[in-house]
């Protein structure tokens, strides 16, 4: 029973540990390290130690010779070069040799920060050191040295210039990066920019959230482009026949998400507001549907072909989506993938595909659910009438109309009921139009009853005689209204029926003005033609960013 306790209480060896558990030998971090360069003593934390530099990065330890004393809390340091920013002399002009490091530090939020660290070189050689690791900062792979900065001033509530300035701008300054810093002036004013700048000459692209290990914060994006981790971006083009409509890093879209956006930029007098106006104001009511052909391509499927040797060969070949009867309210084509990773959904904007999107009328939950999954959150379950195709690379968009006496029919037709089971949504303003129809059939019945009460006489006279009296009655009463008569009726319903008439004609309009419009990156552009095709190309744009830690270890494992 002792010798088992013993046994129980005895630690791994580290050769047994998982290789992810095990600490690196000193064979191993020598060899990760690379040749080294030269050394210097130093005094760090008020403890004699050895500033090393290697091929791959900086080491700051204790010296061979020194006693290891158990109440020593100082602890060494060690820096890959593309995690140092830069190092200067803050006491030049006293000739004292104190180093003062500019490092990247990862916290446990993903996000990065700026840190620093001094250090005294006690030896004859801080010259030497000095100008070797400014030498090896400035050697950092794709670490740009000229950068092209555009900000976007109501940024950080309207604090885009003062939070560059004193946040970002001292970070370029300390890595010798030159920086042409422009503000945009108007609305799409960056679009401009983009389309007319010449960006020879210069090194960046620049990073946003889904290549920013899902971080939203300014100093971890700055840090990141200064690392030079460069990975390369998909992009997909947008083609009508025979010419090109634009190109797209993020997403393109058709139906719901265009008009999205295009309600919110007609509002743009309400300035944050009008995103969740917008929001309601398109989703709280029955959302706009479209026919259309549908067809695209994946990059593997259940159909491939084999090769002689067994191994799989997609077939690339144009598949034809089949909606079952139903319209459209939504198609989007996303240039990154979503992968459920450790039960979260996240984005790898480094995949060698995309995600089609195709909404047959889901409902508005179920639009939310699918938007929290866009998030970066828990994976959302099969959602009605929402079809997800992963892996694609190719999609054929093509709206289908009919005549007008055809389309007016189908409008009736689906305005007789709201929505079904499964969520499907009925024509935009024939609600409206059933709902001012409903309101003012209720004032005829009104209106009919009071005809209908007997006055005197007047129930017994001929439609002749009805317009004498009615005559007279203008002529004796002086302009006092009459109650309505049978003509007066029917001619208010003549008056329901062209205003039911004109409210479906604008709402027929208003949507066939629509299915011109097309979503590219957060743009709303109007177009002439109702068919496009979009494909992707991988690999296409480098891009300041990373991996996220999630897909890497997944990757890995």
């Amino acid at each position: 029973m002792a010798e088992s306790k013993g046994t129980e209480t005895q630690p791994p060896k580290q050769d047994e540990l998982p290789e992810a558990e095990r600490s690196p030998t000193t064979g191993e971090q020598c060899e990760a390290r690379g040749e080294k360069l030269m050394s210097a003593a130093v005094q760090f934390s008020n403890q004699d130690m050895n500033l090393v530099l290697y091929e791959q990065g900086l080491v700051i330890e204790q010296l061979d010779n020194a006693k290891k004393e158990k109440t020593t809390k100082t602890k060494g340091l060690s820096f890959q070069w593309c995690d140092v920013i830069s190092a200067e002399n803050p006491h030049k002009d006293e000739q004292k040799q104190t180093l003062l490091l500019h490092y990247i530090e990862k916290q446990k939020n993903k996000c990065l920060r700026k840190k620093s660290v001094t250090v005294t070189v006690t030896g004859d050689n801080f010259d030497s050191i000095f100008s070797n690791i400014q030498d090896q900062c400035q050697k950092v792979p794709n670490r740009p040295k000229k950068l092209f900065v555009l900000i976007n001033p109501i940024g950080g509530n309207r604090k885009g210039v003062q939070i560059y300035e004193r946040k970002i701008a001292p970070i370029f300054a300390l890595a010798n990066c030159e920086t042409t810093v422009v503000t945009s002036e108007r609305a799409k004013h960056a679009l401009e920019i983009g389309e007319t700048q010449d960006f020879t000459g210069y090194d960046g692209n620049g990073t946003v959230r889904y290549t920013n290990d899902g971080v939203i914060d300014l100093e971890t994006s700055a840090l990141r482009v200064l690392r030079g981790e460069i990975h390369p971006l998909n992009i997909v083009t947008v083609h009508e026949p025979g010419k090109l409509v634009g190109i797209c890093g993020l997403a393109f879209g058709i139906g719901l998400i265009t008009d999205l956006i295009k309600h919110s930029d007609d509002r743009r007098w309400m300035k944050k507001a009008r995103y969740i106006y917008s929001i309601a104001a398109v989703l709280l009511k029955k959302r706009r549907m479209y026919d259309a052909q549908i067809e695209y391509i994946l990059s593997e499927d259940d159909g491939d072909k084999s090769t002689e040797d067994g191994s799989a060969q997609p077939r690339k070949e144009w598949t034809t989506f089949d909606p079952e009867g139903k319209r459209y309210a939504c198609t989007a084509f996303l240039v990154s993938r979503m992968v459920n990773v450790e039960n979260k959904t996240i984005v790898d904007p480094y995949s060698d595909s995309g995600l089609l999107v195709l909404d047959t009328g889901c409902s508005n939950m179920g639009f939310f659910k699918y938007a929290r999954t866009m998030m970066a959150q828990t994976p959302a379950d099969d959602i009605p009438n929402l079809h997800i195709k992963d892996k694609a690379v190719g999609l054929k968009v093509k709206i289908l109309r009919e005549d007008p006496a055809s389309n007016e029919k189908q409008d009736d037709k689906s305005g007789e009921a709201a929505s079904n089971e499964d969520g499907e949504s009925e024509p935009v303003g024939k609600k409206e139009v059933d709902d001012n129809e409903e309101k003012e059939g209720k004032e005829d019945v009104k209106e009919m009853e009071d005809t209908n009460k007997p006055e005197g006489n007047e129930s017994s006279q001929n439609p002749d005689q009805a317009v004498e009296t009615e005559k007279k009655g203008e002529e004796n009463q002086q302009g006092k209204p009459e109650p309505a008569k049978a003509g007066s009726v029917e001619s208010k319903a003549g008056e329901r029926k062209n205003k039911k008439a004109e409210a479906i004609a604008r709402a027929t309009a208003r949507d066939t003005e629509l299915e011109h419009y097309i979503y590219l990156d957060g743009e709303v552009r109007r177009v002439d033609g109702l068919e496009f095709e979009c494909r992707l190309h991988s690999s296409f744009v480098p891009m300041f960013g990373c991996l996220a830690a999630e897909l890497v270890n997944a990757k890995t494992a």
